[in-house]
């Protein structure tokens, strides 16, 4: 990936894109990853808690809980299929799917019943796009810094140590509904990369940039063919030959 950014942006080590320090987008991106994926991760450690307060079974929970993570992995691929269209961008994705996160968080805190059930799982729904989408909108046009950049997003899924634990305190203390405050304030935190990609840098998000790296062969600075790239030289139009015993 980081060779490809370099082949669109030069190869100067991203100097053509400014210092990472400058880098924004990356920085909000790893922001609202680490915020998402701590809300991401409460919610799952604390579905069971929220579905006993309803009168339902461990076990009946559970059941619920294989219900909703089902759900999320199908509408990843329903995302991603309304991905492939020119009206569905990225970033519209995710402000939407985002934004219903919150909005279905704060539901689920003030709904009691089965109804309340079904907004917690309609959370797990529109996550689906959200981790990858912001992977990869906060690595768009990074340049040289694409490879750093990756790693600082790996580890901000460290914020699934640190949210679940200030849920969880909230649920000792008070109750499960009372507890969901925390992964909406996540959500809500997270959301600031979406603004930003949406008014301030939607021009780098709907880029779309070719390159022909490993494509075509790249020539050296004498001129000569990059050995790492494998052309045809024979003529595969004449019959093959063997070699004939004596």
């Amino acid at each position: 990936m980081a060779a490809q950014e370099n082949a669109i942006f030069g190869d100067d080590g991203g100097d053509d894109v400014g210092p990472l320090q400058r880098q924004y987008n990356l920085f909000l991106g790893v922001w609202s990853q680490f915020w998402y994926v701590g809300a991401q991760v409460a919610i799952a450690g604390y579905f069971i808690n929220y579905c006993k307060e309803v009168r339902k079974t461990a076990a009946e929970g559970s059941d619920l809980l294989a219900v909703a993570q089902g759900l999320y992995a199908a509408n990843r691929f329903i995302a991603a299929g309304l991905k492939t269209s020119s009206i569905f961008k990225p970033r519209y994705m995710l402000a939407v799917y985002l934004g219903l996160c919150a909005v279905f968080a704060i539901a689920a805190m003030n709904t009691q019943g089965t109804a309340g059930i079904g907004l917690f799982i309609m959370i797990f729904v529109f996550e689906s796009c959200c981790f990858a989408t912001i992977f990869t909108l906060a690595l768009r046009g990074i340049g040289g810094h694409t490879k750093r950049g990756g790693a600082f997003l790996v580890s901000a899924i460290s914020g699934g140590a640190v949210v679940p634990p200030m849920m969880g305190a909230v649920v000792a203390s008070h109750n499960a509904h009372f507890a969901m405050i925390i992964p909406f304030m996540g959500y809500v935190l997270a959301y600031a990369f979406p603004v930003y990609v949406n008014f301030f840098n939607k021009e780098a998000m709907d880029m779309h940039r070719g390159t022909t790296l490993n494509i075509e062969p790249r020539e050296d600075a004498g001129g000569e063919k990059d050995a790492g790239v494998a052309e045809e030289t024979e003529d595969k139009s004449a019959p093959p030959t063997y070699a004939v015993k004596e």
